[in-house]
């Protein structure tokens, strides 16, 4: 080719780009200026909720499980099927209920002003240290310690009963792996040696399981760390009582030690002379009044009321 004429075409190619790229650009800006993001898929109604001026959102781990539900990849997926109702969970909504109410019903707190709410069905546990950091978390407000306070304290509790050499079993999230991040810095500073540290989660499959129980019986250390919430924790010591696996010294942490369905969950033998942390109790006027009065209830949300009469009572519910 010439050189004048690659250089002709050189610059019709440049000029065509550039108006390309001014093209792009103002599409972009066109585009961004009408909306930047959208939501994807349905709207989640909440479990629980009330109009107010000021709203408050909730995560409760109302279900325990839900229905396994295949996907085809041609179609959309469902919304999980959730079963099980956690009352536990069901009570820690109520709390925070109680509270909004008592807010509304002062004269001198908020003048003026309504609390509402909205609770969502994911989960509430949330001690994670992670989520006293401001920057990310402006609008977090906590109402429990976080497990920065609790790690350390079962690394002196351990300390304290002589055991150095101790495994370890974690929720695979959060709030097992941070937590026990914690633990393992703090038992190191004070000459506790770490003889595994396995992630657990209850959907894992079969062979994660299986893995954990080959490792507890192939090990040396007979104290175990058990930084699980309390579903995780239910089915691990099904499976541990499947395998007979007794005999070690477990320390808990407040997510399951104290929990009325774990004490009596299938396999609870597993755990006997169990040690842990618990939150301190403390006695709220008119919280217990409040939680045995679950008419209110009904105006908050029907369909988990009607869920909890159903399977507190053990029959249908009909409206009248």
């Amino acid at each position: 080719m010439p050189p004048m004429l690659g250089m002709l075409s050189t610059q019709r190619w440049s000029e065509q780009g550039l108006a390309l790229l001014q093209l792009l650009l103002v599409a972009s800006f066109s585009k961004s200026e009408e909306r930047v993001c959208s939501l994807m898929g349905e709207q989640e109604e909440p479990q629980l909720f009330k109009t107010g001026d000021i709203i408050f959102g909730g995560i409760f781990s109302f279900h325990s499980s839900w229905t396994n539900m295949k996907s085809t990849y041609v179609h959309r997926p469902l919304p999980l099927q959730c079963t099980s109702l956690n009352f536990r969970a069901f009570q820690f909504a109520q709390s925070m209920l109680f509270a909004i109410e008592e807010i509304n019903n002062s004269t001198e707190i908020l003048p003026g002003i309504t609390l509402g709410y909205k609770m969502y069905d994911v989960s509430h546990f949330a001690t994670c240290a992670c989520l006293s950091d401001k920057i990310k978390y402006p609008s977090f407000l906590r109402t429990i310690p976080s497990d920065y306070y609790q790690s350390r304290a079962l690394a002196q509790m351990v300390k304290h009963f002589g055991w150095t050499w101790v495994g370890a079993i974690r929720s695979n999230d959060d709030y097992g792996n941070n937590g026990m991040a914690i633990f393992k810095d703090t038992a190191t500073q004070l000459g506790i040696c770490l003889e595994y540290s396995l992630p657990f989660v209850r959907t894992d499959p079969p062979e994660q399981k299986q893995k954990i129980i080959e490792t507890i019986k192939g090990s040396t250390s007979k104290v175990i760390i058990a930084f699980l919430n309390h579903m995780d924790m239910e089915v691990l010591i099904e499976e541990f009582a499947h395998h007979n696996l007794k005999g070690h010294q477990w320390v808990g942490t407040e997510g399951w030690i104290s929990d009325s369905q774990i004490a009596i969950a299938k396999g609870n033998y597993i755990l006997e002379g169990s040690i842990g942390l618990a939150i301190r109790k403390a006695h709220v006027t008119g919280l217990r009044e409040f939680m045995l009065d679950v008419k209110p209830l009904n105006s908050s949300g029907n369909k988990l009321f009607t869920e909890f009469w159903e399977t507190a009572f053990g029959c249908t519910y009909f409206s009248l």
